[in-house]
């Protein structure tokens, strides 16, 4: 009983880490979900504003996390990284803060651990994005029907695997009706019955069957979620994370 106490706790304080609802600002449709595989896992989501001095919001910085292992293993790293990457998101540019938290997770965590992190930063204002990615699964955009993975430059190692990396960063236009998706590889790598994986080829192919100038970005992303699981019979092999955005 104490060791099932410990871990509703723990699941408990892994849920508290991420946003219930998400940021609201005038113009804004995202939309993030965590789907576990355990009691508690090693995926971690969020999303911040940042704002002007009148208190106006200028910039959307996304995340999702995922600590290789499952359980408890993964848990508490995953809870370590959310701290270091919160108290910069507000502030830093995505390939800035990979760059500044690859040496304190490197440091403290097990070296049989490591860290995929995709971060994004929508700028408002200026209608420009911003994506780093530290080993993590390709970032997805829809445009004018067609979704396909965004590339970003070297080095793309995961976060714990050096201590002194510089990570580069994409950056690029969006247009109004834009869907931008990140995710994490419960979603590619959900299994059917006959052990047959969903594919990291299909996550474009899934986000261009769903209407989604007609949707909302919390609706796309139930559509992804109701999919994964049809998919898996419920019964999901890894943590499952996603956010998305309609611009």
């Amino acid at each position: 009983m104490r060791v099932e106490k410990e871990i509703e706790i723990a699941r408990d304080s892994q849920y508290q880490l991420m946003p219930i609802n998400p940021p609201k600002a005038e113009g804004l449709d995202v939309y993030g979900f965590f789907l576990p595989s355990f009691e508690v896992g090693g995926d971690y989501f969020d999303y911040v504003l940042s704002k002007d001095e009148e208190g106006k919001a200028t910039a959307l910085t996304m995340t999702v996390v995922d600590v290789s292992g499952k359980a408890m293993r993964a848990a508490m790293p995953a809870v370590f990284t959310s701290g270091l990457l919160l108290a910069k998101m507000k502030t830093d540019l995505p390939d800035v803060i990979l760059s500044d938290v690859a040496e304190p997770i490197f440091n403290r965590t097990d070296k049989r651990t490591f860290i995929t992190c995709a971060i994004a930063r929508f700028d408002m204002v200026e209608n420009h994005m911003i994506v780093a990615n530290a080993g993590h699964c390709k970032p997805i955009l829809k445009r004018n029907g067609v979704a396909d993975f965004i590339q970003t430059p070297d080095p793309k190692l995961p976060l714990g695997f050096k201590p002194d990396i510089e990570y580069g960063a994409h950056s690029f236009k969006v247009k109004k009706g834009d869907v931008f998706l990140l995710y994490s590889d419960g979603l590619p790598e959900a299994e059917n019955e006959q052990g047959e994986r969903f594919g990291f080829d299909e996550v474009p192919r899934l986000l261009e069957e769903i209407d989604t100038e007609i949707l909302t970005a919390q609706e796309i992303a139930q559509e992804i979620k109701r999919t994964v699981q049809t998919y898996s019979n419920f019964k999901l092999a890894d943590d499952t994370t996603v956010i998305c955005l309609k611009v």
